[in-house]
């Protein structure tokens, strides 16, 4: 026999009839039906025979699915099966409740919204987890089945063992397919008051047995004969339900020495959640020595009840300073000075505290401070706190005093104390301690300007005093960062003392400072009271005041090989006793270069007066420029060198000109980065050899986009050399995450172009580069993911920038006002890192060397920029 029809997969054929069936007998057969879905499921059961009428014997049946369905509802409102978040309205939440002694109860009801017999297979029935369980209990469970649309209920209690929120997880097992168990978040909160007391605004803890001047639980001394310390303490309630105070009085003393102490002013009570009240004890000494006793606090904190601590006092005589002495030198304009002090009081008691505040004359500042009870400077006072054991008690202060004071001056002010057993603080004004001038260097000057200067220069240095001063047996000598060491002879009453330094060979300076002072055979330099000067004190030295570079120099020579030439070398450089003119024991003369048909060709340096050298040496400056003519035969000349052996500190190089003297683009050569050079055979050619000494420039880099430019021309100017950054230390590069290291164009739709460093190319058409090399007065934008300055090294330049017609990016050599050609449109446009904004410089903000700036330009112009 077979099944068939809709549903025929919800029944089966469990027991098969036997056959054959004799006549006039029977077999059975079993059907089982297992519904997949709720509903009426039908099939047909087909069975085949040898009946000749009835085969097959056909007989439809059918059957009814039905399913349990669980639903949860508390106060008459659902509650979803995995609900996490307990609320009031369905009873999830159960508010609030007592820690000590409070319940609150919920009924929840179980309902079976499906066609079936809802089982509830746990055990218990219903059965609480998660954090605080324990603070939860299930009073009544549900009855087992729950009938089709039929309901059950079940109690939960809430009785809460510490305060805040409380929190558990209510689990339902069931034989409901898809809510197996059924699991609700469910929370109470529990209520608890929590008692906390402070003193001076410190927290003093239960139990507390060490009282401390802190936290007002040490009241201090005060006179045994009427004398009081009146302290107040504060109740605060940390809890969440009101405090109350159940003692009677709310708070009592006890303890050894408990009547020399009194409340004078009882809290109040109750006390409401995160309020606080406050409570007076008055300390009023029956005798001499430490008085202790204990503050006890009942309250229904269960936790802390009763709060106690300890608290004392000390009765004692009054004591008064009796003394105070100060001693201290003449000052120094510029300088500092000294006032040794000692106090000195009455009786062989503790001082408690004192603080002293000078009374200086203005401008003049402390210190410093040091001696007995490790003082401290606390706005503009001298503080000593703590037991002070030292009597009398020692120390000392310094005082800067500020450049050009004169005259007499006085020291004083007010000195507050407090001695063990003293009621009030006590108050004395020291005697005044008069201090004279005593005579400084003041300043170094000079008359000389500031600027570069070279050999054989000379500069003016001028040392200023204080006050008139006499020199005498000897000489003053003054030491130089150059190394130079000049002299001062003997003057009489004078206020400055100037002698003339003359640049000496190989000298150098970056900012011309005197590094030394000092008297030889015997001299003395004194003012009229035959105060000595202090010469190790130089208020304001030369380098302050001046901006002064000595660049001596020093002699070079440097060599280059030639061959297939008339010589096989050629000199040039610079020398101390040289001159920029024909000089016969240092120069050598050239013939003139050979003709052809001969091979060899020649090469010189010549001059405006038609001189010819093979070797040309200049007098020391700071840059200096040779003309060179080679001239190639039937062979190729090769000049070469070693870059080694390139003067440190300078920077030579060499390129092709016309016969007019233009340069011609793309013949430059770095004498420190390359090695030889080749002339093609039949050519005659003109070359100019420069020579300038390195300087260097710092370039500020801030995280993000910097707009800048170089203020000198670099040695080396590839991008790499000139910012030494590799892409972890700081530049962005291709392949940077999101904005980093990417520039949008938006002149362009948004073009977004990325890489690290990027410069304009000018014109009515402009558009951006990615650079590779960076020259002076350039502007260019870069990126760094980091801030960092950068010391480039090159020569200097002119201050004047090329522009073209439309937007030019532009930097000055040296700080500029923003330029007013009447070429120029709009102001100059600068770049602010920090907003990543644009913003305009007018006067009287400059032009920054270092900086990029934007200028647009209606012609093609040479703009001279200035101060």
């Amino acid at each position: 026999m077979s099944l068939s029809g809709t549903h025929a997969s919800d029944f089966s054929v469990t027991a098969q009839p036997s056959t054959p069936v004799a006549a006039s007998g029977s077999t059975t057969f079993q059907v089982t039906f297992d519904p997949t879905a709720t509903g009426v499921r039908t099939a047909t059961i087909s069975i085949a025979n040898n009946d000749s009428d009835e085969a097959p014997y056909d007989v439809a049946i059918q059957g009814t699915g039905v399913v349990p369905e669980i639903n949860l509802q508390g106060n008459g409102t659902d509650i979803a099966d995995g609900d996490l978040t307990p609320s009031p309205a369905d009873h999830t939440d159960f508010g609030t409740a007592l820690v000590a002694g409070g319940t609150v109860v919920r009924t929840f009801t179980i309902q079976n919204l499906g066609t079936g017999d809802l089982s509830l297979t746990g055990t218990p029935r219903v059965s609480l987890g998660g954090t605080h369980a324990v603070d939860f209990s299930v009073t009544a469970q549900p009855s087992t089945p729950v009938a089709t649309s039929g309901t059950t209920t079940f109690q939960v209690t809430f009785d809460p063992s510490a305060s805040g929120v409380r929190t558990a997880t209510i689990s339902i097992a069931n034989d409901d397919s898809d809510e197996a168990p059924y699991d609700v978040a469910i929370q109470g909160t529990g209520l608890a008051p929590e008692i906390n007391l402070q003193g001076n605004g410190a927290d003093i803890a239960d139990g507390d047995l060490t009282p401390g001047l802190t936290d007002h639980t040490d009241f201090g001394t005060a006179p045994v004969a009427g004398g009081t310390v009146l302290r107040t303490f504060t109740i605060q309630n940390l809890g969440n339900q009101d405090l109350s105070l159940t003692g009677t009085p709310r708070v009592s003393l006890g303890g050894t020495h408990a009547s020399d102490f009194s409340v004078t002013a009882q809290p109040s009570t109750p006390v409401t959640a995160s309020g606080s009240t406050t409570f007076q004890v008055t300390f009023d000494p029956s005798a001499s020595g430490v008085r202790t006793a204990i503050i006890s606090i009942t309250s229904d904190d269960t936790a802390r009840t009763p709060f106690t601590f300890a608290i004392q006092g000390g009765g004692d005589v009054p004591g008064t300073i009796t003394a105070i002495q100060t001693t201290g030198d003449g000052y120094e304009s510029g300088g500092s000075f000294t006032v040794h002090c000692q106090i000195t009081y009455s009786v062989e008691r503790t001082l408690l505290s004192l603080n002293w505040q000078p009374a200086l004359p203005a401008g003049w500042t402390l210190v410093s401070v040091s001696g007995d009870g490790t003082p401290q400077i606390q706005a503009g006072k001298l503080v000593f706190t703590g037991i002070l054991t030292a009597n009398p008690l020692s120390f000392s202060f310094v005082v800067a005093v500020p450049p050009g004071e004169s005259g007499q001056k006085q020291v004083t002010g007010t000195v507050e104390y407090s001695l063990n057993g003293m009621l009030n603080l006590g108050s004395v004004t020291p005697d005044s301690l008069t201090l004279i001038a005593l005579p400084v260097v003041s300043s170094i000057t000079s008359v000389t300007g500031n600027g570069t200067y070279w050999l054989g220069d000379t500069i003016d240095i001028t040392l200023n005093f204080s006050m008139n001063v006499t020199l005498s047996g000897g000489s003053l000598t003054l030491t130089l960062d150059t190394g130079a060491v000049l002299s001062i002879t003997a003057f009489i009453d004078a206020n400055t003392a100037t002698c003339v330094y003359t640049v000496g060979a190989g000298e150098h300076s970056l900012d011309l400072n005197v590094i030394g002072i000092a008297l030889t055979n015997g001299a003395t330099l004194k003012d009229s009271a035959g105060h000595d000067v202090n010469l190790s004190l130089i208020v304001i030295n030369l380098a302050v005041n001046m901006e002064i570079v000595v660049d001596a120099g020093s002699s070079w020579l440097f060599t280059i090989g030639v061959s297939n030439a008339d010589k096989t070398s050629i000199q040039f450089g610079m020398q101390a006793n040289a001159t920029n003119d024909w000089d016969a024991t240092i120069d050598l003369d050239s013939p003139q270069a050979p003709n052809p048909p001969n091979p060899k060709g020649g090469l010189y340096f010549f001059d405006a007066d038609g001189f010819l050298y093979r070797k040309d040496v200049r007098a020391v400056a700071n840059a200096a420029v040779w003309d060179l003519e080679v001239v190639a035969n039937s062979n190729d000349m090769v000049l070469t060198w070693d870059p080694v052996t390139v003067p440190v500190g300078w920077h030579l190089r060499l390129h092709q000109v016309t016969e007019t003297g233009a340069p011609v683009p793309g013949t430059t050569v770095v004498f420190s980065r390359i090695f030889s050079l080749t002339i093609t055979a039949n050519t005659s050619c003109r070359y100019v050899i420069e020579a300038d000494i390195v300087v260097s420039a710092d370039v500020d880099l801030e995280a993000g986009w910097n707009l800048l430019s170089l203020p000198i021309e670099p040695v080396d100017p590839t991008v790499t050399e000139v910012f030494k950054l590799a892409r972890d230390e700081g530049l962005g590069a291709n392949g940077d995450d999101g904005r980093r290291g990417t520039l949008r164009d938006t002149r362009r739709g948004g073009v977004i172009y990325t890489g690290a460093v990027w410069e304009w190319v000018p014109g009515e058409q402009g558009r951006y580069a990615q650079a590779t090399e960076i020259h002076a007065l350039k502007g260019l934008w870069i990126y760094v993911t980091q801030g960092r300055t950068v010391a480039v090294s090159g020569t200097t330049v002119a201050n004047r920038v090329d522009l073209l017609r439309g937007w030019n990016l532009v930097g000055p050599a040296e700080e500029s006002t923003p330029p007013t050609n009447s070429a120029l449109r709009g102001h100059s446009w600068g770049w602010d890192t920090t907003q990543g904004i644009y913003v305009a410089v007018e006067s009287p903000a400059k032009l920054e060397p270092g900086l990029g700036y934007w200028l647009f330009s209606q012609s093609a112009l040479t703009l001279e920029l200035g101060p």
